[in-house]
């Protein structure tokens, strides 16, 4: 790709926000922007210019609901609804909703063989635990067989850590199987879902679980933001909820601090 086509990423993941967006209106399941999609929303009235990707949140109970009711909803000539369960090579704990007939590559999935279309993220939202221990626990749990189930799937999440722990866990994800990981995924991110707290976390987050901790209360109050042509849901209190993520989120940052796309193939098929 010689110049990134961001405003034409962005025109079609626009389709699957207006997907996502009808189905939940329909099954009254609350969902709302999350992380840099809020932002944009506040800030630019629409997408960040250099963001590559759309970030939605869902309390665990609407989240399974949505996994529950959105196949038979979409067309399968168009979306693909990216699981656990629906890709047998996909390896993280939230859903992707995908566009079919695209392709979208990122480097840390380069050598993942799951389905590659352009996407959108949901992201299930947890309780978190009273106990500060119990917190610290259930987060190592989270790495290690996060880490572990994407290494066995070919995605390298991982590059920031040291090379004696990205090894360490690259050669005991040969020791289970991919059924075994994807089972203890589920039974460590549904757990801390049976005990409602004022705390909620977005736990596969990629800010770090500590910092995706949000006041449950935020959830109770969700309006509708102009986002381009579209109208999405997104916390009243926006205001601190960016305020913890970004500080001072209405400042544009410089060139050197604006991310940087990762993407190392784009096809847009029928949408070109």
């Amino acid at each position: 790709m010689s110049e990134f086509p961001m405003q034409k990423l962005h025109k079609v993941e626009l389709l699957l926000a207006k997907e996502l967006d009808r189905i939940c209106q329909k099954y009254d399941l609350k969902y709302f922007m999350l992380a840099g999609t809020l932002l944009g929303a506040i800030r630019h009235k629409g997408f960040i210019p250099w963001d590559e990707d759309m970030d939605f949140g869902m309390m665990r109970k609407d989240y399974e609901k949505f996994l529950e009711v959105a196949p038979q909803e979409l067309d399968p000539q168009v979306f693909f609804l990216q699981t656990l369960d629906s890709d047998d090579h996909y390896p993280k704990a939230y859903a992707k909703l995908r566009l079919v007939n695209t392709h979208i590559k990122e480097y840390t999935m380069r050598n993942c063989d799951c389905m590659d279309g352009i996407f959108i993220d949901l992201f299930p939202m947890d309780f978190v635990p009273e106990d500060p221990q119990a917190q610290k626990k259930a987060q190592k749990q989270r790495f290690l067989w996060n880490a572990m189930l994407d290494f066995k799937c070919g995605n390298d999440s991982i590059l920031n850590h040291k090379e004696v722990i990205r090894k360490t866990l690259r050669f005991a994800s040969h020791f289970f199987s991919r059924k075994h990981m994807v089972n203890k995924k589920k039974e460590i991110y549904g757990h801390v879902n049976d005990q409602p707290t004022d705390q909620i976390v977005t736990a596969q987050g990629s800010y770090g679980y500590f910092k995706e901790i949000i006041p449950y209360a935020y959830t109770k109050e969700i309006v509708y933001y102009p986002f381009e042509d579209l109208q999405l849901p997104g916390f009243k209190d926006y205001d601190g909820y960016l305020t913890s993520f970004y500080h001072d989120y209405m400042q544009i940052p410089p060139k050197s601090a604006q991310n940087k796309h990762t993407i190392l193939k784009l096809d847009f098929g029928p949408y070109e």
